[in-house]
């Protein structure tokens, strides 16, 4: 009994101890590392490409005053009488027939009616509500693209003037942001996910999937981007399954973007070794992403270079760096100074939105009561 416990024990361990082997992280980048940032970028990208925007049916207001003008247009046809035409020269009304009396103050009740609804249809027009709408657009555009930039020129505007890689995307281990970190989301999604050129050399599936596939067409190295077009529509792919639901308010869109900032603040994984094996971890603040280096070199801390640190060739990361010092952050991600100023812009837009659907509620209310008085109109006239 005690030889059989011994062996119990033994088998135990040798589970534990291959359990705990087998889970160990290895020092190059492995697939799916940078699936939870790639997720949060995602959740950015879906409020800049849904934003919260409360959207109002401006036509329902022009097809109010329309209904409105035609009742009035209407009793104004059937009112034929001599009476009433008196009525509006200043006759007595007294000396009219009652009936005569009601269908002319009917008459002048529809004309106050239409009055107050051309009125408030003005105002309407006024707020040039769709213009508002089309630069708020225009400014979450931006946020994805850059200045000037959209689905279609990608290369000429987006990611412009882009070389090597680590000196755009950043170099952590000394301290420096990335001169195009932080530009705008597609150049931070290709520093995150995309594959060097030469696929060799670099992590194949950080967020989970290919982003640039086919060696010396797609990626990114030490010449910028190639294949931009392809690589943004393998990360709009990836990210759909993170945009099932749109954001709902500018308040659940700031709540990301203070996750965001936590998550920076945290600071992506890095690790380093010696040949294959893994010596140590730290986080780096201002890093999204993963990056690897070497033990006991100055090397150590990584870059972001696309590279998956493999034996014999680090540093490497598969990151975006924004640079240390987090009181700067805000202003200097370009992306996210012109969303927060894009939310700003809808709190705005979703006020007037809502004071255009308050309009709309009262020429409804005025249409109801033109209604009446035309069915009250139609009855008299037809008892004259």
């Amino acid at each position: 009994m005690v030889w059989f416990t011994d062996v119990i024990a033994a088998f135990v361990m040798v589970v534990v101890v291959g359990s705990t082997v087998s889970c160990q992280k290895e020092l190059e980048i492995e697939k799916d590392e940078n699936i939870e940032p790639f997720a949060l970028l995602c959740r950015i990208y879906n409020v800049a490409k849904n934003p919260p925007i409360n959207y109002v049916d401006l036509q329902e207001a022009d097809d109010i005053v329309k209904e409105i003008d035609a009742l009035n247009t209407s009793v104004s046809e059937e009112m034929l009488f001599n009476e009433s035409k008196q009525l509006w020269n200043g006759v007595d009304t007294q000396n009219l027939p009652t009936s005569a009396r009601e269908a002319a103050l009917a008459q002048l009740s529809l004309n106050q009616i239409t009055q107050k609804a051309h009125t408030i249809l003005d105002e309407i027009k006024s707020m040039s509500l769709n213009k508002a709408i089309e630069k708020a657009n225009s400014q979450f555009s931006q946020v994805i693209f850059g200045e000037n930039g959209n689905e279609t020129k990608l290369c000429q505007a987006t990611v412009n003037d882009m070389d090597n890689r680590s000196k755009e995307c950043g170099m952590p281990r000394e301290g420096r942001k990335g001169d195009s970190a932080g530009k705008n989301l597609v150049v931070d999604f290709f520093c995150l996910c995309a594959m060097r050129t030469e696929s060799s050399e670099g992590a194949k599936h950080a967020c989970g999937f290919f982003v640039g596939k086919i060696d010396k067409y797609y990626g990114w190295s030490e010449q910028g981007p190639w294949g931009s077009s392809t690589m943004w529509a393998s990360i709009k792919g990836g990210c759909g399954k993170h945009m099932q639901q749109h954001p709902k308010s500018t308040a659940e869109a700031r709540h990301i973007l203070d996750q965001f900032l936590k998550h920076l603040k945290t600071g992506g994984v890095y690790r380093w070794g010696s040949g294959n094996e893994v010596k140590g971890s730290k986080r780096k603040e201002g890093m999204l992403g993963t990056g690897v280096g070497e033990e006991n070199s100055v090397d150590k801390e990584p870059l972001c270079n696309g590279k998956n640190g493999k034996t014999g060739k680090p540093p490497g990361g598969v990151c975006v760096y924004y640079g240390p010092d987090s009181d700067s952050w805000e202003r200097n991600i370009d992306w996210l100074k012109k969303l927060k100023t894009s939310l700003e812009n809808v709190d705005s837009l979703n006020n007037q939105t809502a004071t255009i659907q308050r309009n709309i509620q009262r020429l409804q209310t005025l249409l109801q009561r033109a209604e009446k008085i035309y069915e009250t109109t139609k009855v008299i006239t037809e008892i004259q």
